[in-house]
This record gives C-alpha cells, structure tokens and sequence, in this order.
C-alpha cells in the first residue's frame, strides 16, 4: 500500500509515515477502480469498509419515486464516504454512490479501525477520533444543505450556497467542485432556469463567473 497516499486522507491525519505504515499491519483494505457515471453502491446495499477516494470524484446520489436526482453531497480526491453506514452493520444505504469522475476507492474495513489489534496500537486512538471528526464534519455538511434548500427562490438558494462556498474558501474568489447540473441538483432546482438566474446575478453586478470559477462581487 502506498503510505504517501493514506498520509493525505483525513482518517490518518496526525499520524507520520513509519506510524501509518504500522497501522497497515491492522487494517484490512481493498483498492476498487470504477468509469465515470460507474454506481460504486446502490441505494440498499449494506457496507462494513469506509471508503477512502484515492483518485476521482464520487457523487451521493437520492432518487425520489420519480426519479428525480438530488445530490446530498460530492466527495473529492482524498475524502471518505460510507463512514456512518460501515458504523451500523445490517445497516441499508439510503442513497447511490456514483463515480462522477474515473474513481479509484479504497476500502478500509471499519472493524480494524474501531477495535483494538493485538499490537494493541497507540495509533488506534488517532485513528478512531479521526473517524469521529469526519462523521461530525458530514452532520455540519447535511445541516448546510438543508439550511440553503429551504430558502424558497432561486436566487436565495444561490445565495446561500455561494455565501457557504465564500467562507468555506475564506476568498470571494474560488472555484467549486460542482458542474451545472451537479450544482441544479444539489439547490434542487430545474439547471436551465439555474444558469438563468445565475445570468441575471451577473448582470445584476453580483456575481462573476465562468464554468466553476466564482467570484463575488456584492451580496449587500
């Protein structure tokens, strides 16, 4: 396994090298490579590993009786997805996982992560509040979106989600990991009449924009 890999995601965060290659000798993980638009877990699928994204971009996918698409989250190179799943074993997915790009996964069996080997590693506990933090992190991320999708307008919606994106970069200038569509269907809204309203913020002088570069110009 390559060690200088694992030290980028946040399960190993505040761990050195040698101590990440020890923990190898714990866990249990397997690498998965999968096309884009690929389904990585269906929707009810169980899952006992949490999954590392080592190349590629996936996308948390719910699909209403409809078939109407709504993106709960986008997973870059380097995050952890199925976290809170693989902590409930028997537990069913309730969303789709889909390589939104060319995705290479690994897959840590939560079960070496959350017990004790019999090295009796003092990395475990690193290990463990890691998970810990991450899980925390997707809670703040699901109270984000609902806050944003309950504004009523489109332009709210914008609002709120670029305000988020503006902090979260601590710049007025960024880029977001969301194309058109995948940004449609994160706010929820019809993309013809998002690229609309994104038209109006920027003759309006509020925002600049082009493809996932945004810049802010007045919100006031």
């Amino acid at each position: 396994m390559n060690i200088q890999l694992l030290s980028k995601f946040e399960l190993f965060k505040g761990m050195s090298l040698e101590e990440i290659e020890l923990m190898c000798k714990c866990l249990t993980i397997d690498k998965k490579t999968y096309k884009k638009g690929e389904i990585i877990l269906h929707n009810g699928d169980t899952i006992t590993s949490v999954a590392l994204v080592s190349v590629g971009q996936v996308s948390l996918e719910f699909y209403d009786i409809l078939g109407n698409k709504n993106i709960i989250n986008v997973i870059p190179q380097y995050g952890m997805f199925a976290e809170s799943y693989a902590a409930l074993p028997g537990f069913e997915l309730g969303v789709t996982v889909t390589a939104s790009e060319n995705c290479e996964i690994l897959f840590v069996d939560i079960t070496n992560i959350i017990s004790l080997c019999d090295y009796r590693c003092s990395y475990h506990t690193r290990l463990i509040a890691n998970l810990l933090g991450s899980l925390a992190k997707k809670n703040i991320a699901l109270s984000k979106k609902i806050a944003i999708t309950m504004d009523k307008s489109i332009r709210d919606r914008v609002v709120s989600f670029l305000t988020y994106e503006k902090n979260a970069h601590g710049s007025n200038d960024f880029m977001i990991s969301l194309n058109r569509q995948e940004m449609a269907d994160y706010l929820r809204v019809d993309r013809s009449a998002l690229s609309k309203e994104l038209g109006k913020m920027k003759k309006d002088g509020l925002i600049d924009f082009h493809k996932n570069h945004f810049i802010i110009k007045d919100f006031n």
